[in-house]
């Protein structure tokens, strides 16, 4: 293949370098080539691919580092900012900045796990922070990107619990930031019965189980939004139940959180089920044990936030019985 670089023809040749290591193979290309050809005046011979980059890495490990350590820096002060109001082109801003990063140091090696699965990562995070501040069409296509990744690395590990669980969580995301269709519950379907299968696995897990329920809030909301009443009820009860059976384990005390979650989950259904009673009784649920959890010393910024949109859920369901209240007298 011939081309240009900095204005001189290059002559590329492809090689794919299988069953051996790709450093030990340059070598040796290497001494064979400068033995057998002599190269005419004005000629050079360079080694540039996977070879290149591995050699590049290995001069630079601390340079490679600190790039990794800044784009997760990126990462946590845009999951900082997607917690408050008014910041989308700062949350935006940071994504993009880490999924560069990511992108250029994944780029180095395409064989390497860890850069593979930091960048698939990165993008997942990411995804969810630009889902949290509205902007779920840009949310879905880094989501569309991960996904890959982590099934590409299932390839070469089939048996990794972690890459299960990043799978079922994209797959999942994926249906939560479509339009509430048919599509979008398989998507989470599909995430779902992942998760359960690596429940089952490791049913001492702590951190999957709780993703679990946090996908079988997805589904519950998606289902309820399709107006698949029935299912919906279904699915955010045995949530209700789950989350009281775990938040009476010994574990961190933000597992406590997720019974009022729950019940904000079936406030939620049950409000886009036009349930607007029910909706209230499940909304006064959650505050009540919001202000539990403070009362019990649980003082985190999360557990403000949540009590705060759940009095403001219920007042406003309130209103709109006040109001309609005053048209039914002002009628007769």
């Amino acid at each position: 293949m011939i081309s240009s670089e900095n204005g001189l023809l290059l002559a590329t040749v492809l090689l794919n370098v299988q069953g051996r290591d790709v450093g030990g193979f340059v070598e040796e290309a290497r001494a064979a080539v400068a033995g057998a050809v002599k190269l005419p005046p004005g000629y050079y011979l360079g080694w540039s691919g996977r070879w290149e980059n591995e050699q590049r890495a290995q001069a630079e490990p601390a340079s490679v580092a600190l790039q990794r350590n800044l784009s997760r820096a990126h990462l946590i002060v845009g999951d900082m900012l997607s917690r408050l109001e008014g910041n989308r082109s700062e949350v935006e801003m940071h994504v993009r900045q880490a999924i560069e990063i990511s992108t250029g140091l994944a780029s180095l090696d395409t064989w390497n796990k860890t850069a593979q699965n930091d960048l698939g990562q990165t993008l997942s995070s990411g995804a969810e922070m630009l889902s949290e501040v509205g902007d779920r069409e840009e949310a879905l296509r880094k989501l569309q990107v991960a996904l890959p990744i982590f099934e590409a690395l299932l390839q070469e590990e089939p048996n990794s619990g972690a890459y299960h669980l990043y799978a079922g969580l994209s797959k999942a995301d994926i249906g939560n930031n479509m339009q509430a269709n048919a599509e979008a519950t398989a998507w989470i379907r599909r995430g779902l019965e992942e998760l359960e299968k690596l429940v089952e696995r490791e049913p001492e897990n702590l951190t999957v189980y709780l993703e679990v329920l946090k996908v079988r809030a997805m589904l519950a909301r998606n289902l309820a939004a399709r107006k698949q009443e029935q299912e919906s009820l279904s699915v955010a009860r045995d949530l209700i139940a789950r989350a009281r059976e775990v938040s009476g384990k010994t574990g961190p005390t933000e597992v406590r959180q997720e019974l009022p979650k729950a019940y904000i989950v079936m406030a939620k259904s049950c409000r886009l089920l036009g349930k607007r009673e029910e909706a209230l009784k499940w909304y006064q649920s959650a505050i009540d044990a919001w202000e539990g959890l403070l009362a019990g010393g649980l003082q985190s910024i999360e557990t403000r936030q949540e009590l705060a949109a759940a009095k403001k859920a219920a007042g406003e369901l309130r209103l709109s019985f006040a109001k309609n209240r005053s048209l039914a007298v002002a009628a007769r």
